[in-house]
């Protein structure tokens, strides 16, 4: 959402005029192609747009990059790179590492910065324009975030039109507010790479994109949706469709490892190790660390369901939970996390209704995908 990049950085040179006439026709169609080369009034043939889904996480940067053509988006790489220093100590020299090459003309990154960074809420206002319910968050803003407003970006979005319990007629629409130092330093470090970053999105909104996009046919009822990062998660819930709640719980990956770590008394390294390997039937000394740790998220995510029945209007219970990230791949996970929330969970493709590139392996994809709703739904921006 926050595409209004214009006041970190000033735009960049634009061609001239002549540039501009000849990107109309293609490099075959121009006579005497090579003098103007030589020239340079000839621009480089720009190609079906790209964009890049960038996610910075804690520990760790994945991309996802698609082609869209006729309303239709191609998967054609996806990267994942463990950090050098938990956290990110230095964002440029991670982005060297995942960035190898030259950008060509078509290409846009759309990024998104840590969740501790970012906050959004739904709010509803008094029917007005677009326009005046843009204009408006300048001041209301203040309201919904517990930051001076000086010190973040503020953007707003028109969800649209509902009555409120009296019947009068209200808009809804969502607030997003990030850290203004976390977009300068996720900005600063695309410039050092020249990577051509244009949009910077809050985590949550990625993965309520990419659902929509991949899922439109379980927009017609209630369902939530969770995230899990390493260090937090993302717990969202549409209503028929339409984004209501959004809450980030302080649980992660991160949290499995270290009950393994103080339940067993090992280090780290090996209690990461010993969660990856997971296997429900023979690990019986990590299960019972497992099932603990989960039931604190099971507890959080019934507490905000519970707050969501009692405070949406026309709030229907979510008749289901869909969860992605890489820690959702736990044995048993899916089983433990129904049992102790009273709702059926499953898992989803991010890439359901994308083409996958026949040069990228079917085993890479199959890997990474519980891991890619964020920058996918980047991707599909």
């Amino acid at each position: 959402m926050f595409n209004k990049l214009k006041e970190f950085f000033p735009p960049q040179k634009r061609p001239s005029r002549g540039q501009k006439k000849l990107r109309k026709y293609s490099r075959k169609s121009i006579p005497f192609r090579k003098i103007l080369e030589r020239l340079d009034w000839v621009t480089p043939e720009i190609g079906p747009p790209v964009r890049i889904g960038l996610d910075i996480g804690a520990t760790s940067i994945r991309t996802v990059t698609m082609e869209h053509i006729n309303g239709k988006a191609r998967l054609i790489d996806l990267r994942f790179l463990p950090c050098s220093t938990e956290p990110i100590s230095n964002l440029t020299q991670e982005l060297k590492r995942i960035f190898t090459e030259k950008f060509e003309d078509n290409v846009e990154i759309h990024a998104t910065v840590s969740g501790a960074s970012t906050l959004v809420r739904y709010i509803t206002m008094p029917q007005m324009s677009e326009k005046e319910f843009r204009q408006s968050m300048s001041y209301e803003a203040e309201k919904y975030i517990p930051y001076q407003i000086s010190d973040v970006v503020v953007d707003s979005y028109l969800i649209g039109e509902d009555l409120d319990e009296r019947g009068k007629k209200i808009i809804k629409g969502i607030l997003a507010v990030c850290k203004r130092d976390a977009i300068k330093t996720v900005l600063q470090s695309c410039r050092d790479v020249e990577a051509p970053l244009t949009l910077v999105d809050a985590p949550p909104l990625a993965v309520i994109n990419a659902f929509q996009f991949n899922y439109p046919d379980s927009l017609k009822e209630t369902v939530g949706l969770l995230h899990i990062g390493q260090s937090a998660c993302n717990l969202s819930i549409l209503l028929k469709g339409e984004p209501v709640f959004t809450r980030e719980i302080s649980f992660g990956g991160a949290d499995f490892t270290q009950a393994i770590v103080k339940g067993l008394s090992i280090t780290t390294d090996q209690a990461e190790k010993r969660k990856l390997a997971f296997v429900w039937k023979n690990d019986t000394d990590i299960r019972p660390l497992i099932v603990e740790a989960l039931g604190f998220l099971a507890q959080e995510i019934r507490l905000s369901f519970n707050y969501f029945e009692n405070h949406v209007t026309k709030a229907e219970p979510p008749s289901k939970l869909y969860i992605s990230g890489s820690s959702t791949q736990l044995d048993h996970f899916q089983e433990l996390l129904a049992e102790q929330t009273g709702i059926p969970v499953s898992d989803w493709d991010p890439l359901a209704k994308i083409e996958v590139g026949h040069h990228i392996e079917a085993s890479r994809v199959t890997r990474l995908k519980p891991g890619l709703a964020v920058c996918a739904g980047l991707a599909l921006r």
